[in-house]
This record gives C-alpha cells, structure tokens and sequence, in this order.
C-alpha cells in the first residue's frame, strides 16, 4: 500500500541520513512508493545529485495481503499466509505477485542501474522484498534457497561492491547498528 511513513519510520529516515552523511554518493534511485522517497531525501538532501523516482524498484504486489490487518490476513489468506511464513519462494500474493514476479522485475532493474553507472557510488533506495531477491543474487545463491536469505529491516543499509566483471562483493547486509544506538525498533518485515 502506498503509505507515508509513521513518526518511527521519518526518525530511522533521518537516523540513517545521519549514518551516510559523510558517504559519497553520485547518484540515487528511490522506489516511487511514498515511504522509501520520504526515506531518501533526507539522505540526499544537501548533497547536489539526482533523485530518479522509479516505479521498476517498487515493493511486492501484496495483491489481497494489501489494505487488512495482519489477523484478516490469516482469516481471508490462510494458505498463502502459511506459505509466506514458511516457503516465501513458492508463496504468491492472491491476486499480487510472487517473489519470482519481484526477481524478474528487479534484477533487470539493478542490472540496469550498475551497467548505466560503473565507478559511481549509487543509493538505491527500494523495500524489503527487492533487497532480499537482490541479496539473495548477490550472494550467488539460487532462487530456490531464498527462503535462507535474511530479510533487511526498515532502514537498514546494505552495501555491496559491483566490479568490472559483476562480481558482487556485500560489504554490509542490513547494517541496522546506528538504529539501534539510537533507540530505534528495527522491523524485520518477517
């Protein structure tokens, strides 16, 4: 759902601000969701660079998981809420998108944006779903272990390097540490 963020999420915004402001950045994308441009800009505000809005690094299409309470979904979704839980690589939102859907739609996307900036620094500001397909790539693991793959909570940074050869290097996967000094609830979206 294309929501603002809640007073925590516009404080672990601005926390994170704080947490790359002494880190170069040439260039970022942001989610044309709301929540994640309200997440840039303060990490791009006072810097000269592009903030290119795109809907290609949207969240998961919730589908009917989208607008009800968590109890509505066990109640109205009980199967693909189970498999959420329990095998989010065969899991697909009623009437949405699995995560294979979210792989297809995002991995061009990074590829994209790697081949059209080599030797810059890039902030990819995206969600939950998105950074967990892509880290799951960029460990080099197959689709099907990425019920393995750890989740990146709200505002969390992940840093990985990209060389000439697409090797992808993480230097940090969901660094939350700078949140949590602050006393900032880190979600997990689990």
């Amino acid at each position: 759902t294309n929501i603002n963020l809640t007073e925590l999420g516009r404080k672990q915004a601005e926390e994170t601000a704080k947490y790359l402001k002494d880190t170069h950045i040439d260039i970022a994308y942001s989610s044309n969701l709301v929540r994640v441009v309200q997440t840039a800009k303060p990490i791009v505000r006072g810097r000269n660079i592009p903030l290119i809005i795109t809907d290609d690094l949207r969240e998961i299409n919730g589908g009917g998981f989208e607008g009800i309470t968590y109890d509505e979904i066990y109640e109205r979704h009980p199967y693909e809420r189970y498999m959420w839980d329990n095998d989010i690589v065969n899991c697909y939102c009623p009437n949405g998108e699995s995560f294979y859907d979210v792989y297809n739609r995002i991995a061009p996307t990074f590829d994209r944006i790697i081949n059209d900036n080599r030797g810059k620094t890039v902030l990819i500001a995206t969600h939950a779903c998105p950074i967990r397909v892509m880290t799951n790539k960029f460990l080099g693991k197959p689709f099907s272990e990425l019920n393995s793959t750890p989740w990146a909570g709200n505002a969390s940074v992940t840093v990985v390097d990209v060389d000439d050869n697409d090797n992808y290097t993480i230097v940090k996967q969901g660094y939350a540490q700078h949140l949590i000094d602050a006393g900032l609830t880190v979600s997990t979206n689990t």
